[in-house]
């Protein structure tokens, strides 16, 4: 475990540690991280497990995690690496980590939001650490019939905004509004073809 190093300021004195912790609300930053740091570097090896597990089980209260997320926020509490390791891989095996289970909901989120194409939702999962077969099988039902679906919705939406803006200028917004958000060029152009059709309708 990484030790305090300089960081511009006093380094803690444990033998007054008692006294620190009662004036911790009025330290810098830099200070309250080499006094964690301090009482670190003597923690035991059950302390850590301790550390990793309540970290894990608190992130989990909240909503879903990947194992990866999961592994940055252990590294950046600076739990010993093998600990980590071996924490993670017990509530993999306890199934209350689960990289499947996150890729689901992570769909099923952004699909009710109806705001992101297939393409756009892969590249965040495999940013999550998800492999490229769960991608898949998460994927698998995202017909392309319903990602035009979405892309209309949001270039209707879009162009709808921009009454007053010239129609080059509407165009143009609206295309790289759908880009962004994972759409491939035959599903910009044929999505505002579509949303333009029905403004019109509606006039």
């Amino acid at each position: 475990m990484e030790h305090i190093a300089d960081t511009g300021v006093a380094e803690v004195d444990l033998a007054n540690s008692a006294t620190l912790s009662k004036k911790k609300t009025k330290l810098t930053p830099a200070q309250r991280l080499a006094y964690r740091r301090a009482k670190d570097a003597s923690r035991s090896e059950e302390e850590w497990y301790v550390i990793a597990r309540d970290l894990i089980y608190r992130k989990l209260a909240m909503r879903e995690y990947s194992v990866r997320q999961l592994r940055q926020a252990l590294q950046r509490r600076e739990v010993p690496e093998e600990i980590a390791e071996k924490t993670l891989t017990k509530f993999c095996e306890a199934g209350l980590v689960s990289d499947l289970r996150f890729a689901q909901t992570y769909v099923q989120t952004r699909r009710a939001a109806r705001g992101s194409a297939s393409y756009k939702i892969k590249t965040e999962l495999m940013r999550y650490g998800i492999a490229n077969e769960i991608i898949a099988e998460v994927l698998a039902d995202y017909y392309p019939e319903e990602e035009l679906t979405i892309a209309v919705e949001i270039a209707q939406k879009k162009l709808s905004s921009m009454v007053r803006v010239p129609a080059e200028a509407q165009y143009r917004r609206t295309y790289g509004y759908l880009a962004r958000r994972g759409f491939n060029p035959e599903q910009c152009a044929k999505a505002i073809s579509i949303a333009l059709a029905h403004i019109a309708e509606d006039c």
